[in-house]
Formats: structure tokens, C-alpha cells, sequence
């Protein structure tokens, strides 16, 4: 595997097609160089994103492209 140097963007997720074992935490932590801010979840399951904003508007423009 090519961490952080692979286009992500051009890429699937193989072991939601099943028949692949999930990344460990240990694993995925190269590639969440290629995708800032986010992080892997406390089930080591899914990679996750928060948004912090005080402007209501902000957060439903937020919400609305999410």
C-alpha cells in the first residue's frame, strides 16, 4: 500500500465490498496525512470530522454540504 502519497480521491473502499479485513488504527494512520483534521473513530471503524462554529448560518451551510 502507498499511504498519504495515493490520490484518495480516486479510490473506494474495499472492505465495505466485503471479503477485506478493515485497516487497524495502526494502519490507517499513514493515510490520514492525505485528509487533514480528520481522525479515526474510537471503534477504529470509520474516519470522522468535526466543525465548530458559533455562526448558526455557518453551521447549516456546513450541515447543507455535508
Amino acid at each position: 500500500m502507498q499511504p498519504a502519497s495515493t490520490d484518495l480521491t480516486q479510490k473506494h473502499c474495499v472492505p465495505c465490498e466485503g471479503g477485506t479485513k478493515p485497516l487497524t488504527k495502526e494502519e490507517a494512520a499513514p493515510y490520514l496525512q492525505a485528509v487533514p483534521h480528520w481522525a479515526v473513530d474510537e471503534a477504529g471503524k470509520k474516519i470522522k470530522r468535526t466543525f465548530s462554529t458559533n455562526d448558526f448560518i455557518l453551521a447549516t451551510k456546513i450541515d447543507t454540504l455535508v
